[in-house]
């Protein structure tokens, strides 16, 4: 641990940090500095309270999860199609202003509302309570579009879609996901946080994303949970402040990632890393905090802390060593594992990336797509050049003679030439669960509205621009 520029002091007195409650409105949170004449303050009496309050059943399921000895749940058929029913519901009933990524998500790939690998994946995280499953399957989405933008919301991240920064980030081995390191088989999350650089919170941020969504391909890992383990030793990059902060801005995304956290070791050499502990401590979900360990020493002294709970990551802890799965070696093996993945992916959806193709899962960029979503199909790209076009046209076509029907199909079908050749564009209009192309009569009649309308805007500009100069 890095003490030289003042970022712990450790000193005879117990440390207390703010707990951090973003359920709390800012009137609530001023009310109550004012009513304790203090700051509100996060204590070891605190954890206690919260141990206490538990059930004597939820307080065994804890302790067998952290040892790796708890029960998976049966996920026999019927208690799935029930739990996913449910589930269903209770997205459907959900605030709209809660879930506006995820709206807008399923409005462009409609597969997503009964997605069952998807949401099988939040229920699992969510040991199969619905609402903190649907809570976190739209708050992951919400996170999504903040971190990579509307382009890739309904698209798998992929490891092209990382900048060079991002890229770099993930190859440090800052935070990286390690198969069957626990004597269950559970995957290790392990964490070096002295290579976390968190001066641009985006960039970190988007690279945690990546690394976790590597639970997508793991269904058995899904079922089983993972180990979360933060090593704080060595020098470090970014300030405790600065990782604090980091972790509270982000907490309503941490606190509902896609898969099970069992339980949580944090690792360190030096007592005065004790105020970052107790920080991290403050800023965790409740359920997180009770699930987590600690533990001091060296190397070989945390092994053998560790191996009581079953976890057995020896060949992770020399932060110099050349070999095993944190290595620059180990860490660029997986990451090709996961562009293999990626490959399988693209070459699974490259047909209905297709212009040509008669059906698509989500409409490409230049489509037109149709559909009751107005505030996405009117800034949807495609959208956006054919009214462009439209638009070009649609002086000629408000001279052409009511009577010159002919002439008015003709702009049409011009206008359908260049959508369809030029743009390589199709009409789309959404089904239950996939996009389908309108057929070219309909197609046209829709060309041939957008004029219409298009002409009579035209007309009511002329007429009131000249109402004007009469006064």
């Amino acid at each position: 641990m890095n003490l030289s520029n003042g970022q712990y002091r450790s000193n005879s007195r117990p440390l207390c940090l703010p707990r951090y409650d973003y359920h709390r409105s800012k009137k609530q949170k001023v009310a109550a500095k004012k009513q304790n004449g203090k700051v509100n303050w996060y204590t070891d009496a605190d954890l206690a309270a919260e141990m206490n309050a538990l059930s004597f059943e939820e307080r065994h399921q804890m302790e067998e999860d952290i040892h790796g000895v708890a029960d998976m749940i049966e996920e026999t058929e019927t208690f799935i199609r029930e739990k996913m029913d449910e589930m269903w519901a209770a997205l459907d009933v959900m605030s709209e202003t809660k879930k506006v990524a995820w709206d807008r998500a399923v409005f462009l790939r409609p597969s997503f509302a009964k997605d069952r690998s998807l949401h099988l994946m939040f229920l699992r995280a969510a040991r199969f309570d619905i609402q903190r499953a649907a809570e976190a399957l739209v708050m992951r989405f919400e996170w999504k579009k903040r971190l990579f933008g509307d382009d890739l919301l309904i698209h798998r991240i992929t490891w092209q879609d990382l900048t060079p920064e991002d890229q770099a980030m993930v190859k440090s081995g800052f935070y990286h996901l390690i198969m069957d390191h626990d004597r269950t088989g559970r995957c290790t999350l392990y964490s070096r946080l002295c290579l976390w650089d968190v001066s641009n919170p985006k960039t970190f941020l988007r690279c945690a994303h990546y690394v976790v969504d590597a639970f997508q391909d793991h269904p058995e890992i899904q079922r089983k949970g993972a180990v979360s383990i933060g090593d704080v030793r060595g020098s470090w990059k970014s300030s405790f402040l600065q990782v604090i902060k980091v972790i509270g801005d982000a907490k309503e995304g941490i606190d509902r990632l896609p898969y099970h956290n069992a339980s949580g070791h944090m690792l360190y050499d030096d007592p005065a890393a004790d105020t970052f502990i107790k920080g991290i401590r403050a800023v965790m979900d409740p359920g997180h905090r009770m699930r987590h360990r600690f533990h001091i020493g060296s190397n070989l002294e945390i092994d053998y802390s560790l191996r009581a709970f079953g976890i057995d990551v020896s060949d992770c802890l020399d932060v110099e060593s050349s070999t095993g799965p944190m290595s620059t070696a180990g860490i660029e093996e997986d990451i090709r594992r996961r562009e293999e993945i990626d490959e399988e992916w693209r070459r699974s959806e490259a047909p209905y990336r297709d212009p040509s193709s008669r059906q698509a899962l989500f409409p490409n960029p230049q489509d037109i797509i149709l559909g009751r979503n107005k505030k996405v199909a009117l800034a949807w790209p495609g959208n956006v050049a054919y009214h462009a076009v439209i638009a070009q046209f649609a002086r000629q076509y408000l001279l052409v003679d009511d009577r010159e029907s002919m002439e008015k199909t003709l702009i049409a079908v011009e206008i359908l030439d260049i959508i369809h050749r030029g743009h390589r564009a199709r009409f789309l209009a959404r089904k239950e669960t996939v996009w389908e192309v309108i057929d070219d009569l309909e197609a046209q009649r829709k060309v041939s509205q957008g004029l219409r309308d298009a002409a009579r805007d035209i007309r009511e500009n002329m007429l009131r621009g000249v109402s004007q100069k009469l006064r």
